[in-house]
């Protein structure tokens, strides 16, 4: 799903194949899939707030019009990521944005499964879920 998705803010996913990964003694060969991702050198969004006790407002607004972009474009393909939260953006060497993390990506806008991350939900998502907010 992810993989369909050109954007330049959005994490590319490279290569995605299954191979073997290990083998235990007197076990069978397990499998797995590997996944090759656009590297981010400069990390988590996250990690970037925590490190500058937060962003002035010019940046916050620059990665926020970053992030609105991807998402439209998302959205237009008819993609929803479901977990959107600073862990989940990452940099580049550049510092600009890469949403990535599509492990709960729909092709769904209307889930009755709640998924993502309970303290990023949506007040009105969180209330109808029953979550003690």
């Amino acid at each position: 799903m992810a993989s369909s998705l050109r954007h330049p803010n959005i994490l590319r996913y490279l290569h995605l194949r299954e191979q073997a990964c290990h083998r235990s003694y007197g076990q069978p060969e397990e499998r797995c899939c590997v996944a090759v991702l656009e590297y981010a050198p400069c990390g988590e969004l996250f990690a970037l707030i925590n490190s500058r006790n937060g962003l002035s407002e010019e940046v916050a607004r620059t990665y926020f019009q970053m992030l609105i972009d991807a998402v439209g474009h998302m959205h237009s393909r008819g993609i929803y990521h479901l977990d959107i939260k600073p862990q989940n953006i990452l940099l580049d060497g550049s510092l600009q944005i890469k949403l990535g993390d599509f492990g709960f990506s729909t092709q769904s806008s209307t889930s009755s499964t709640l998924l993502g991350t309970k303290g990023y939900a949506a007040p009105e998502i969180a209330w109808s879920a029953g979550f003690d907010c």
